[in-house]
């Protein structure tokens, strides 16, 4: 399992509530990723399931090999997977 540094600011964290998702279910989806894919933006983007079922996409820029920045994450509605 890879290991990244996160960086976490009050927007961010805002960012993910209004999609209510933690920055803990981000990390956790980013931590257990076998595949990095890329946004229809281009940035940085992985999908995966918490512990607790949660289906997420997560979005975020790479700082460098072991720095990210979280940009948003939220739960795809049938067809956005």
């Amino acid at each position: 399992m890879p290991w990244f540094d996160f960086f976490w600011y009050d927007q961010n964290i805002a960012h993910l509530a209004v999609n209510h998702v933690t920055a803990e279910e981000f990390e956790e989806v980013v931590m257990k990723a076998r595949r990095f894919e890329f946004s229809r933006s281009g940035r940085d983007m992985v999908q995966g399931t918490t512990a607790a079922g949660r289906y997420l996409v997560c979005i975020f820029d790479r700082i460098d090999e072991v720095s990210i920045m979280p940009i948003t994450a939220f739960e795809p509605t049938k067809g956005q997977e």
